[in-house]
């Protein structure tokens, strides 16, 4: 008998969009999956992949004929479980920010670069200061895994049972809706 699962993936459009919404100068164009590690691996276990989204936009520089600078940053990040599914437990899923973030700006007079470059800078830090919570599953769903699959999306494994059927329900509305 086979597991309830639940899968999703999302890139981080809405997340800048939402984040910078108090700076109406900020227009995101795109937000993209650009790649995908292979699965992290030990004696013991595998871990995660690791997923690196490219985001992509113009800051308005408030001046009807001057161009504003555009931008482009690269963000790996990594999602993660813990505790570990067991079935058992209560598990909190996480994503956090998983190595260096690239970040380019340019316009053609190279007016306001390195400003903008800057504040993208201390505004990403921001944002992934810490492990950023996606949600928790409760004991009784019975999670068995959390994986990132070769595409970037999440998939959340279940007993194969009622409750687990139910909760892949759930975690599939949660998946749907999740807000970085």
């Amino acid at each position: 008998m086979r597991g309830a699962t639940a899968s999703g993936s999302r890139t981080p459009t809405s997340t800048f969009r939402r984040r910078t919404a108090d700076d109406a100068r900020v227009a995101i164009d795109s937000g993209v999956v650009i790649g995908v590690s292979d699965t992290a691996h030990d004696f013991t276990r595998s871990g995660n992949r690791v997923v690196s989204y490219r985001v992509s936009g113009e800051i308005g520089s408030g001046h009807r004929f001057s161009p504003g600078p555009n931008f482009e940053v690269t963000i790996p990040v990594q999602f993660a479980a813990s505790p570990q599914p067991d079935a058992r437990r209560e598990v909190a899923l996480s994503a956090r920010q998983a190595g260096v973030t690239g970040i380019h700006v340019g316009n053609f007079a190279g007016i306001g670069v390195q400003a903008v470059a800057n504040t993208l800078h201390d505004k990403l830090a921001v944002i992934f200061n810490r492990p950023i919570a996606l949600g928790s599953v409760p004991a009784p769903a019975g999670l068995l895994s959390f994986k990132v699959m070769q595409d970037g999306g999440l998939t959340l494994y279940f007993r194969p049972d009622v409750a687990g059927r139910f909760a892949a329900g759930a975690a599939q509305t949660m998946l749907n809706n999740i807000r970085i």
